[in-house]
């Protein structure tokens, strides 16, 4: 935007919101709220170390497509199950805020 009073050019927003990545990015092991706000304030970033191997879960469309192929006869218990292993956080967490969850579970 220009500004009316010194003609320059202004930043006038930045959108630092996050959402769907900051659970699964955090477990891993890279707090992006916390390199977001250093990286603000011009800090150093150490201590930043990726863990590899890392699961995400998105509970109710996972849930509800894995229902429909069983029924179907396209997918086992076992493959269900296969699925599931090292899975450390959901996308959606109910327990942080119910919200987003009741907005997914009412599509």
């Amino acid at each position: 935007m220009c500004d009316l009073v010194d003609g320059r050019l202004k930043l006038t927003e930045v959108n630092a919101r996050h959402w769907l990545q900051r659970g699964p990015a955090i477990v891993a092991g890279v707090h992006l709220p916390c390199i977001a706000h250093s990286d603000a304030l011009g800090r150093r970033i150490d201590g930043v170390c990726q863990v590899d191997g890392m699961r995400c879960l998105y509970v109710w469309r996972e849930a509800s497509h894995s229902l429909v192929e069983f029924i179907r006869g396209q997918m086992s218990v076992g493959t269900l199950a296969a699925g599931l292993r090292n899975v450390r956080v959901g996308v959606v967490r109910a327990l942080e805020g119910p919200g987003p969850a009741l907005r997914e579970i009412a599509r």
